[in-house]
């Protein structure tokens, strides 16, 4: 049996009909294979170019400035993503939308209102969400009390809260970072409020941050930031 079996196998193999089979069946699977790679690669040089112009952009910008090596920032760019919003479209909407994310805008401009009357405008490299990251605890949830609107076309990069967190927890040095980010970018934007307080009272302050008369006021508690804010006015007022 085992001989019968070795010589149909033998017939088969040097019948030139089953060889040329075999060599045509090898010539297309190679080439369907190189067609592959190709592919392949053509897609993972596209992503690659999207990758690097926007992470580079916000790189240049935001984390170079601070010194910030570019292994740290790659570490902090793989757990984030790339978003586009179109014009007129909403981050988040007042009332509805979970704060569950953190983002940074890298174009375009984006609307804050509250109640459909205008607050300000988040422009490039300023922190979307900032004052709800901030407000929250890790285990604790919360809902957006303003709404934000692409005002034009626009570009962010976001971090998913759960995943940002978790980053944290392994790197140290990238929690520090992030709490000097927010902690300038809603100081920034109590500098913009005690601007409009100061202008009257036909403006609206933005209801994510402290009222700015507690700022004064010594018989409220203070919080961390607020009395980073403070402090910081008492020095530049020197």
């Amino acid at each position: 049996m085992e001989k019968n079996s070795s010589l149909w196998k033998s017939l088969v193999t040097e019948h030139p009909l089953c060889t040329t089979w075999k060599q045509e069946a090898e010539g297309a699977i190679f080439h369907l294979a190189s067609i592959l790679f190709v592919f392949v690669h053509i897609a993972y040089q596209v992503h690659s170019i999207t990758f690097a112009r926007e992470f580079h952009v916000l790189y240049s910008s935001l984390f170079k400035p601070l010194g910030i090596p570019l292994p740290v920032f790659r570490t902090i760019a793989l757990s984030s993503e790339v978003v586009t919003l179109e014009k007129e479209h909403c981050y988040a909407m007042q009332g509805k939308t979970s704060i569950d994310r953190l983002s940074v805008l890298v174009s375009g401009r984006i609307r804050v209102t509250v109640d459909g009357e205008f607050l300000h405008y988040i422009s490039p490299f300023q922190f979307l969400d900032s004052p709800e990251w901030d407000s929250l605890r890790p285990t604790e949830e919360g809902i957006f009390q303003v709404t934000l609107t692409a005002d034009t076309d626009c570009r962010y990069v976001s971090w998913r809260r759960k995943k940002l967190y978790l980053l944290f927890a392994q790197h140290r040095y990238i929690s520090r970072l992030f709490s000097v980010l927010i902690g300038s970018d809603i100081a920034d934007k109590l500098y913009a409020l005690n601007d409009r307080v100061y202008i009257g009272k036909k403006h609206h302050y933005d209801i994510r941050l402290p009222n700015y008369y507690q700022l004064s006021s010594p018989d409220l508690s203070r919080s961390p930031l607020t009395e980073q804010f403070r402090n910081s006015r008492q020095h530049c007022n020197k």
